[in-house]
């Protein structure tokens, strides 16, 4: 008899001990970048896209009873407000090392993005080797990342290669001759494209440079990070043999395509 009141005293205290590990995540922040339709844009303030969509659910599925999205006016602010701990997760992050001193990204990646090289209309030009891109000028988005290989050495040190806030102002100094190129990534690039109208202004060349592979991140000052990485990444893992991002995305393309239609 001692034993089975040991045993069901036991019980009892391992039950409570993961419910209030559980109370300690009841509530999840999480933003995204702002301009990256269909994955993540705003629409009368609010963000919403494939990949909030899609992590509001995962959170919900793993226990999560409230979940908040927070705006802001720049990636590189989202980017500081996961540092400091203002947001508990962040949405479509590159790895990099400098990133992982203060994210716990959540494995595995669950999209792929394309980066462009974007020129005027007529001006493309041959990239077989990043050296090509040798003796152009060029603007990359601050804060934005190509990893930690030799392509991101030589956006990061070449002396050609200057650095805008974001995606319009990138689109700004391309038409204005003062650059030869932009490095954007496709979402970013597209959306950007069909909010302007501006298809007959602008191309890429041909060749894409890098591929980044994009997670789920949590702030390492977040008391949801250590609870629940592992169980999002078991989440991802799951979903992933079923294309569920992948319909996500397909349908927020067609409202994204809708939204811009309803404004022509």
């Amino acid at each position: 008899m001692k034993k089975i009141k040991f045993y069901l005293f036991v019980c009892a205290m391992l039950f409570a001990s993961v419910s209030h590990g559980q109370k300690l995540c009841e509530k999840l922040t999480i933003t995204a970048a702002s301009e990256d339709a269909p994955s993540s844009w705003l629409i009368d303030g609010k963000l919403q896209g494939s990949s909030v969509e899609y992590f509001t659910d995962i959170a919900r599925r793993a226990g999560v009873k409230n979940v908040e999205v927070k705006v802001f006016d720049t990636w590189s602010a989202a980017l500081n407000a996961a540092r400091v701990g203002n947001v508990d997760m962040i949405l479509s992050v590159g790895w990099s090392q400098e990133r992982a001193r203060y994210l716990n990204y959540v494995w595995p990646h669950y999209q792929i993005s394309y980066l462009l090289v974007v020129v005027r209309k007529g001006s493309t030009f041959k990239l077989v080797k990043y050296d090509d891109l040798k003796g152009r000028q060029g603007v990359a988005i601050k804060d934005v990342t190509y990893g930690d290989g030799p392509f991101a050495n030589l956006v990061n040190t070449s002396p050609d290669m200057r650095y805008t806030m974001n995606i319009a102002d990138a689109f700004v100094e391309l038409k204005s001759g003062a650059v030869d190129y932009f490095l954007g990534y496709e979402n970013n690039v597209l959306a950007e494209m069909r909010i302007k109208n501006t298809f007959d202004e602008f191309e890429f060349v041909d060749t894409v440079p890098f591929a980044l592979s994009e997670y789920a991140a949590f702030s390492k000052k977040s008391k949801c990070a250590e609870q629940l990485t592992k169980q999002f990444g078991k989440i991802i893992s799951e979903t992933r043999s079923r294309y569920d991002y992948y319909a996500l995305q397909s349908k927020y393309k067609q409202l994204f395509t809708m939204s811009m239609a309803d404004k022509d």
